[in-house]
C-alpha cells in the first residue's frame, strides 16, 4: 500500500501492516473505522486524532509524516529488500546480457533477432493467415474482380483494328476508367 500526502510518501509496504504502522506512531482510529478510511483519514488534518495530544505538533505537516515513515523499521525493512533485489540483478554483468542477446539474434541480423528476409517471410506468412481466415470476403472479393474484368474487358472485344475502333465504344474513355475506379475503390 502506498500512502501520499500532498506529494509526500508517508507510508509504503504491506496492507495489513498499514494499521499497525498508523498506530505505532501515534495516530487513534475511530469506532467502525475501515482500514483504509483510517489510514486516509491519517493524512487530513481535520479527521486524524491522537493517542496522545502532545505528538500532534510532530506529526501535522506531510513533511513531517514522511520524516517519521523514513525513521520507521517499515521503511527499513523495505529498503533492505530493495537493495537485496537491486544487487541480485547487478549481478548480471551487461556483457553477459549482451552475449546472452547476440545469442538470441540470427546470423547477421544486426540489431534484429531476424534477418531481413526472415522477417518478409513472416509478415507474408501473417497476411495470408489473416485472408485465409476470411474465405467468404476472399471468394467475394476475387468474384467481383473477375465480373468487372469481363465487363471492362467486354468493351475492348472485337474492335476494329483502325482509329474507328477507338472511338467507337462510349464517347469518352474516361467513363471506362471512372467505372473501373468506382467499383475497385470499394473493395
Amino acid at each position: 500500500m502506498l500512502v501520499i500526502d500532498s506529494g509526500r510518501q508517508v507510508y509504503f509496504g504491506p496492507a495489513k501492516e498499514a494499521r499497525k504502522y498508523f498506530e505505532d506512531i501515534g495516530f487513534t482510529p475511530l469506532p467502525r473505522q475501515t482500514t483504509a478510511d483510517y489510514v486516509a483519514g491519517c493524512t487530513d488534518p481535520h479527521s486524524r486524532s491522537y493517542q496522545d495530544p502532545a505528538r500532534k505538533h510532530t506529526l501535522e505537516t506531510p513533511e513531517q509524516l514522511e520524516d517519521e515513515y523514513y525513521r520507521s523499521s517499515t521503511w527499513k525493512a523495505i529498503e533492505a529488500d530493495r537493495q537485496q533485489c537491486k544487487e541480485r540483478s547487478d549481478a548480471q554483468t551487461s556483457i553477459t546480457f549482451k552475449e546472452s542477446v547476440k545469442a538470441s539474434q540470427a546470423n547477421h541480423a544486426a540489431p534484429y533477432t531476424l534477418s531481413f528476409l526472415q522477417q518478409i517471410l513472416a509478415v507474408a506468412q501473417r497476411q495470408y493467415q489473416l485472408k485465409i481466415q476470411d474465405v467468404f470476403g476472399l471468394c467475394v472479393n476475387t468474384g467481383t474482380t473477375v465480373v468487372i474484368a469481363l465487363i471492362v474487358g467486354s468493351v475492348f472485344y472485337d474492335l476494329p483494328p483502325n482509329s474507328f475502333g477507338a472511338f467507337n465504344r462510349g464517347n469518352q474513355p474516361d467513363e471506362i476508367l471512372f467505372f473501373t475506379h468506382t467499383w475497385s475503390s470499394h473493395f
